[in-house]
């Protein structure tokens, strides 16, 4: 999947976003907390999410542009029902420090992807168990979640795309997949 753009930069835009990005580094959420950001990338490798390599060869892949990450804390859920804090790894191609327009989500041309609708779950889920209910009143309605949360992450990134949202840790630069 490629990314689709209103506007390509030129590439002094492209290299001047690229070094100071790479001088920047990470958000404050990522690097005051090392350990938790390593493991966090460790496992999108694991995963197949992100390809490591030297950080001194970004400059040398067509196209590409550092971005930087962070890590948001947000309550989940054990198996218990017990409510407890996690860390998820955040990516964020909203940044922009050299142009306001030069991240990646400001030059996306948002009419060129199909529509997704990603609200009013809750609703249509109550109104297909009142459904369910009414047409068949002596049964049990059994329900399961699924958590679609890393769906993103299984799209294929085209070359291009993946050249355009590398993720730098330390010396280490992670092309995500």
């Amino acid at each position: 999947m490629d990314y689709i753009f209103n506007r390509e930069l030129s590439e002094a835009e492209r290299m001047a976003k690229l070094n100071t990005n790479m001088h920047r580094g990470n958000h404050q959420s990522a690097t005051s907390r090392m350990s938790d950001l390593i493991e966090k990338v460790k496992r999108d490798v694991t995963y197949g999410f992100a390809l490591p390599v030297s950080k001194s060869i970004i400059k040398f892949i067509e196209e590409a542009m550092v971005q930087p990450c962070g890590l948001a804390s947000q309550f989940t859920l054990t198996k218990t029902g017990l409510q407890v804090l996690k860390d998820r790894l955040t990516h964020d191609l909203s940044f922009a420090i050299t142009l306001f327009d030069a991240s990646v989500n400001m030059r996306c041309n948002l009419s060129a992807y199909p529509a997704m609708i990603y609200g009013f779950c809750l609703l249509r889920l109550i109104h297909y168990i009142v459904a369910l209910q009414l047409k068949y009143p002596n049964e049990s309605i059994l329900i399961s979640k699924y958590d679609f949360s890393d769906a993103y992450r299984r799209m294929c990134h085209s070359a291009l795309a993946a050249a355009q949202t590398i993720r730098v840790v330390g010396e280490i630069a992670y092309i995500m997949l």
